[in-house]
């Protein structure tokens, strides 16, 4: 008996926080609509904006944003209730959310009264877009793998994820796992400034991802 009502307990904490969650997010939907209604009135009684072709979607994300705490909060001190600007924080996490989600629904919804052409005229249209992407692609993995498994570990010495290094570069992009890249004041302020700082004379400095390592 005592085990059941722990169950039962618990499938109502989750409720209950799956209500929470639900209801913070309509909170979090309610004033994008009403951003973008305002966004529609502005577009309509400033003329240059119409001029520009701005939509009002682009004016609504830049009221939310002169609202927010990267303009709006920065007025008031940290840990203040107005830190966050106009947005709470819950609301602002579940935005930060929605992109993910909503761009499939971009994509899914371009085909929408479309008419679905046979394979050989998606191939003719696509095609060459095909060929050149997986030509970059493999180009870019096939390259740097191989230079790095047959020159650059054997002769070099180097890690083997220097393979990686043009896809990165290139096509895939990187960043590095924590908050963000370091700055110039804190890359200046923990270089060694002292032979006592210095690196080991055994270390070597040709590990070409020092984020990663660990």
């Amino acid at each position: 008996m005592q085990n059941s009502s722990s169950f039962r307990a618990a499938d109502l904490s989750l409720l209950s926080r799956g209500a929470m969650d639900l209801e913070t997010t309509f909170v979090a939907i309610l004033p994008i609509a009403a951003l973008v209604v305002l966004g529609k009135w502005i577009r309509n009684h400033v003329g240059f904006l119409r001029k520009l072709f701005l939509p009002s979607s682009i004016i609504a994300g830049t009221v939310a944003l002169l609202l927010g705490p990267q303009v709006l909060g920065r007025i008031f001190e940290e840990g203040s209730r107005m830190a966050t600007g106009f947005w709470p924080q819950p609301v602002l996490e579940i935005w930060g959310a929605l992109p993910g989600l909503l761009i499939s629904i971009v994509f899914a919804a371009l085909f929408l009264g479309k008419p679905i052409p046979n394979l050989r005229l998606i191939w003719r249209s696509a095609g060459p877009m095909v060929a050149h992407g997986q030509a970059i692609a493999w180009g870019q993995y096939v390259v740097g793998i191989s230079l790095a498994v047959f020159l650059l570990t054997p002769v070099f010495g180097l890690s083997p994820l220097a393979g990686a290094l043009i896809e990165i570069s290139f096509e895939g992009g990187a960043r590095r796992p924590d908050s963000g890249t370091p700055s110039a004041n804190s890359a200046s302020s923990t270089a060694p400034t002292s032979p006592s700082a210095s690196p080991p004379s055994g270390s070597t400095t040709s590990d070409p991802f020092p984020y990663w390592s660990g």
